[in-house]
């Protein structure tokens, strides 16, 4: 929690989600993307369910890659529909869950719902870009969010999250409350609980929410 503080995390990836460069089939153990840049074997992936039930969302991790070819440890269990039709850009999206700053709470965490939290009071900062945030959020509290502007007002211009990965919560993913100004880019969230970006008043102002 921070009270007339600044945090200041940055990791190193920027590439946090793209698209399918084509349909993957279940059972495929390999997929072609449109942007695989920065990604490296080990990383673990998600991708998005193209189905009416969110379910056949799934997590894989990257064996090897060639281009934009990405080798999986595992078959799919599901189809991923990468096309785009009449004109629609129906592609499945495909989010990089890996990176190498990591904040996670305990793995007690996923039988008790009570994770981490991040926290900026009056007169804070915070710059947070290419963070993982892993079984954070408290479930059914108020404000113990994954990462949560509490009451700071007028943020001025600068205050972010980018390119992180938020994943695994219990409660949302990034909590704007009575906070105005802040930029919340190009992050990737999976299998969270409750309303993932939340302006908490309503009366929030100025904030950009991009390429989520």
């Amino acid at each position: 929690m921070l009270s007339g503080g600044t945090l200041n995390l940055h990791g190193n990836r920027t590439n946090t989600w793209t698209k399918l460069a084509r349909t993957a089939e279940a059972g495929s153990s390999s997929i072609e993307v449109l942007n695989a840049s920065q990604w490296q074997a080990g990383d673990v992936i998600v991708l998005a369910s193209t189905d009416y039930n969110p379910r056949q969302a799934e997590t894989r991790t990257i064996v090897s890659i060639s281009g934009n070819t990405i080798q999986l440890d595992k078959k799919l269990d599901y189809m991923h529909f990468g096309r785009i039709t009449f004109g629609v850009d129906e592609r499945g999206e495909v989010g990089l869950l890996t990176r190498n700053v990591k904040i996670e709470a305990s793995p007690d965490a996923e039988a008790s719902y009570f994770g981490g939290h991040i926290m900026a009071m009056v007169t804070s900062k915070m710059f947070v870009e290419g963070v993982e945030l892993h079984r954070m959020g408290q479930h059914l509290e108020l404000a113990r969010y994954p990462i949560h502007w509490h009451l700071v007002g007028d943020a001025g211009k600068g205050q972010y999250i980018r390119n992180a990965a938020i994943h695994d919560t219990y409660n949302r993913c990034v909590t704007v409350h009575g906070t105005h100004d802040v930029r919340v880019e190009n992050n990737v969230t999976y299998n969270i609980v409750g309303h993932c970006f939340f302006l908490e008043d309503g009366i929030e102002h100025g904030n950009e929410f991009a390429r989520n």
